[in-house]
């Protein structure tokens, strides 16, 4: 008989050989372009760990990256390369993205365990693919608004697991399909402003307002206390955006009604929020603490990092843990930039900031050019959400999970797609 292991890699193999195929198959059929797109959006929502093959896996490993995964959006991807038209711009990113993954390769020959570390590239080469083949793919506008709407309904459907959980599985802190419900008030975050941004322009029509109201009570259900205030940040910024880009009864309205519905989701569990902010134990914030001074140690230590995804490694086999409880000894980082320096060095998190920092110029530069046109007011949507990531990365470092990843990379795809467009349809002919 085939053991488990062996069948998983017969199996990974397989899905691996048919994308070629398929996806020349594809090439001819608009349709199905469509379709996969949208799912691109929606199955992220749905839990990856039912629809990931892991071949190799260290499940108990505290590190963002645990094995060899492959996901059925990474599937759906290569399936997708094979069938849309060459490409014919430059990749999205190419320099940010090529500067990054030159010091995560190099860090992989560095690391104390190799294999974790390889298990972290493996990770970023499947999310620049994702990103490579959502550009080409975004070119044409319809598929991007096909790939928001996919993710508009997966957000409704995360709504319906995490109202089960509340309610009938009584959970207090509510994660629905997600790893954790700080990851699934991250995501809101970085979605909910582009839907906010879409709805205010008067765009998306009721599949818009149901994933905002979704994700407003996700967002109460999750009781992430810095997802809250990162959300109200996103928010802001876009609203505030809105109106300079021109004052409206409609965004007025708009604005007052999605105000009024978080109001009220918000009053309803007043109590429950005022507990998590104000009853929040003391010793999470000394954890915090100790795990950034930690992270600075280490940097001390290590000024070229100690490798990608090798924080939790060091940490439990050297004398950094010595003075962590016994749960912690192992545990991560809740800080994505002094996770990124410790494990890629100076080098890395200046290259780390730039990657994040390009795509957020691209948006609120295409923004802004794009004044009248309601691409413009999805670019505007993509910053108030990365800039709210941004922020919120300072209390974690769940961006590193692979939803995450594919969420950010998606926008990021969305924002150079249409910034490139906006800047060839504004420059002098």
């Amino acid at each position: 008989m085939i053991g488990m292991s062996a069948l998983k890699w017969w199996i990974l193999f397989g899905a691996l050989a048919v994308c070629w195929p398929l996806g020349r198959l594809v090439a001819t059929r608009p349709r199905v372009q469509t379709a996969l797109v949208w799912c691109a959006g929606f199955v992220p929502f749905i839990g990856l760990s039912h629809v990931t093959m892991n071949p190799i896996s260290f499940e108990t490993y505290r590190g963002d990256a645990r094995g060899l995964e492959v996901t059925l959006v990474d599937i759906l991807m290569l399936v997708l390369a094979f069938a849309l038209p060459r490409r014919t711009q430059p990749a999205p990113y190419r320099w940010s993205r090529l500067a990054y993954l030159s010091i995560v390769a190099l860090s992989v020959l560095l690391a104390p365990m190799p294999h974790f570390a390889f298990f972290g590239l493996w990770k970023v080469l499947r999310l620049y693919l994702f990103v490579s083949v959502l550009a080409r793919a975004f070119e044409d506008w319809k598929l991007a608004s096909t790939w928001l709407k996919g993710l508009a309904w997966g957000t409704v459907y995360a709504l319906a697991i995490g109202l089960e959980q509340r309610y009938l599985g009584h959970q207090h802190q509510v994660a629905s399909t997600f790893p954790h419900q700080n990851t699934l008030g991250m995501a809101i975050c970085l979605i909910a402003p582009v839907t906010l941004a879409i709805t205010l322009a008067g765009q998306g029509g009721k599949t818009a307002w149901a994933s905002l109201g979704a994700m407003s009570v996700l967002l109460v259900l999750a009781l992430s206390r810095g997802a809250l205030l990162a959300f109200l940040l996103g928010a802001g910024i876009v609203y505030a955006g809105s109106l300079l880009r021109g004052v409206t009864p409609r965004k007025l309205l708009a604005g007052a009604a999605a105000l009024a519905a978080f109001a009220v989701v918000l009053v309803k569990a007043a109590g429950t929020i005022l507990e998590r902010f104000l009853m929040a134990p003391k010793e999470s914030s000394q954890i915090r603490a100790s795990f950034e001074s930690i992270s600075a140690a280490m940097l001390r230590d290590h000024p070229f990092g100690v490798g990608i995804n090798q924080y939790s490694w060091v940490l439990e086999h050297s004398a950094y843990s010595r003075d962590l409880p016994p749960n912690d000894k192992a545990g991560i980082v809740h800080n994505l930039y002094w996770l990124t320096a410790a494990e890629l060095g100076f080098a890395g998190i200046v290259a780390f900031a730039a990657l994040m920092a390009v795509p957020i110029v691209l948006a609120v530069r295409g923004a802004f050019l794009a004044r009248r046109d309601v691409r413009g007011d999805v670019l505007l949507g993509c910053f108030g959400g990365m800039v709210a990531l941004s922020a919120l990365s300072v209390l974690e470092w769940v961006a590193r999970q692979t939803v995450m990843g594919y969420m950010y990379w998606g926008l990021a795809a969305l924002v150079f797609a249409l910034h490139r467009h906006i800047s060839v349809e504004s420059s002098p002919r």
